[in-house]
């Protein structure tokens, strides 16, 4: 199951990396033509994927740093990133205004992957403590 979604996922990787690349390269062949107004959501998906990667990096840097190995990945817990993705990438998708694709966007979706718990702790609501005093 884990080499499967693996595998999954790096095709879906490639591919829309690929097509971002190499699409502006046969703007009027038929799947140029087909492909073109789709290709902002395209990058979009790719970016995902970057987004994805840096949570997944996120597990394995916490996993390594823990003493475990490759063995001890837990599938379970690499879901729980994968949840809140859309609302991680939101961040990402409205910092694109003018759909330009940079590379730049890519390195900002895997660091906000990368960083995802810190970016929902800190989009939480605002709270103060109220100190607990007892006599």
């Amino acid at each position: 199951m884990k080499r499967t979604i693996a595998a999954l996922f790096t095709v879906i990787f490639i591919l829309t990396g690929s097509l971002v690349i190499t699409l502006d390269s046969y703007p009027d062949t038929s799947i140029g033509l087909f492909l073109m107004p789709l290709k902002s959501l395209i990058f979009g998906a790719h970016m995902a994927g970057w987004m994805i990667l840096g949570m997944i990096s996120n597990y394995l840097w916490d996993l390594f740093k823990s003493g475990k190995t490759m063995k001890d990945i837990y599938l379970p817990d690499l879901m729980l990133p994968i949840l809140v993705s859309p609302i991680v990438f939101f961040g990402i998708w409205s910092m694109w205004p003018d759909k330009n694709i940079v590379f730049a966007l890519n390195l900002v979706a895997f660091q906000n992957g990368f960083f995802w718990q810190v970016i929902l702790s800190k989009s939480g609501p605002v709270t103060t403590k109220v100190p607990n005093i007892t006599s």
